[in-house]
C-alpha cells in the first residue's frame, strides 16, 4: 500500500529486532534502487506462495499462508507479549516534511478519487501524482491500488492494467491515473477498451511532457532533452477512438467528472492540466 524507500522509513526497518514481512515481494517498485535495509536473521516473511518466500530476500523464518487468514492469529498471539514499541511520529513527520518539498500538492487530487468511489481500483502510472501516491497513500483496502512509478518505471502501464482490473472486478470502478507524456506510450489501448466495453476512467494528468525526466535533468544539471513531447488535443483523440472526454479544470468539479464517468458504458478520459489546476 506504499513505498518504504524513503529515509526514515529505511531507518526505522534497520533499527529493527525483527521485521514481519506480509506479502511483500521486495521488488524495487517498492524499496528502490537501494540495498534492502535490514539483516537477513531478523527477517520474516508470510506468503501464500512458497516460491516466494526467498524472492529476493532470504528470511530467517517463512510461513506459509493466506495472509488474511494466518496473520489475525499471529496479530492477537502476538499483542498478549509485553514489546517495546516504537514512536512513529517523528519518521511521519519527517516523511510528510519531504513530500510537502514538492510531490504534496497532489494530495487533494489522490485523496479525492477514493473520497468520490470508495470502492474504486486505482491504478498509477509514471506520473507525478502517483508517485506521490506511491510514497504518501494508503489504500482503503488490499488489491485497490498499485503503480509503475518505481523500479524500473514502466511509462503507459496505467491504461492496460486498468482495462484487466476492470475485466477481473467488473462491478468496481476502475481508475488510471497517468501523465500526458505516458498516456503516448499505450494510448490506442482505448480502442480496446471501448471494444471489450469496459468503462475505465482515465485520468490525465497534463504537464506538457515528461516533467519527472525534465525535473531530474535539470536539478542533475544536465541539458534537457526528449522531455518535452508535442502537445496532444486529447478531446480529439479520445472521440476518435468512441471514448467520452471532459477537461477538469479545477478541484472542485472532479467529483461531477468522476460520478459521470463511471456512469457510462464507454471508457472516460478526464484532462487535468497543470497550470488550471495549480496556477
Amino acid at each position: 500500500t506504499g513505498c518504504l524507500a524513503t529515509a526514515p522509513a529505511r531507518r526505522l526497518i534497520a533499527d529493527a529486532d525483527a521485521v514481519f514481512a506480509i506479502g511483500t515481494e521486495f521488488s524495487p517498485r517498492e524499496w528502490g534502487p537501494d540495498p534492502l535495509p535490514f539483516r537477513a536473521d531478523a527477517l520474516i516473511r508470510m506468503d501464500i506462495d512458497s516460491a516466494q518466500l526467498s524472492a529476493n530476500a532470504t528470511p530467517a523464518v517463512g510461513v506459509v499462508g493466506d495472509a488474511s487468514r494466518a496473520a489475525p492469529h499471529l496479530l492477537k498471539s502476538l499483542a498478549q507479549r509485553e514489546a517495546a514499541r516504537p514512536d512513529l511520529s517523528g519518521a511521519r513527520a519527517e516523511a510528510d516534511a519531504l513530500m510537502a518539498q514538492r510531490l504534496s500538492r497532489f494530495r487533494p487530487l489522490m485523496e479525492s478519487i477514493w473520497a468520490h468511489l470508495p470502492q474504486c481500483i486505482v491504478v498509477g502510472d509514471v506520473t507525478e501524482p502517483a508517485i506521490f501516491g506511491m510514497k504518501a497513500m494508503t489504500a482503503p483496502g488490499p488489491r485497490r491500488w498499485w503503480t509503475a512509478a518505481s523500479g524500473f518505471a514502466a511509462p503507459g502501464y496505467a491504461l492496460p492494467a486498468a482495462i484487466g482490473a476492470k475485466l477481473g472486478a467488473p462491478r468496481r470502478p476502475v481508475v488510471a491515473v497517468i501523465g500526458d507524456g505516458g498516456a503516448l506510450y499505450t494510448l490506442p489501448e482505448i480502442a480496446a477498451a471501448v471494444e471489450a466495453r469496459t468503462p475505465i476512467v482515465m485520468i490525465v494528468w497534463n504537464n506538457n511532457g515528461h516533467a519527472g525526466l525534465r525535473d531530474a535533468m535539470s536539478a542533475a544539471r544536465i541539458r534537457v532533452e526528449h522531455a518535452e513531447p508535442m502537445a496532444v488535443d486529447f478531446h480529439a483523440l479520445a472521440r476518435g477512438f468512441g471514448a467520452a472526454y471532459q477537461r477538469v479544470s479545477a478541484p472542485e468539479f472532479l467529483r461531477e467528472g468522476l460520478r459521470a464517468a463511471i456512469a457510462r458504458t464507454t471508457p472516460t478520459l478526464l484532462e487535468l492540466r497543470d497550470e488550471y489546476w495549480f496556477g
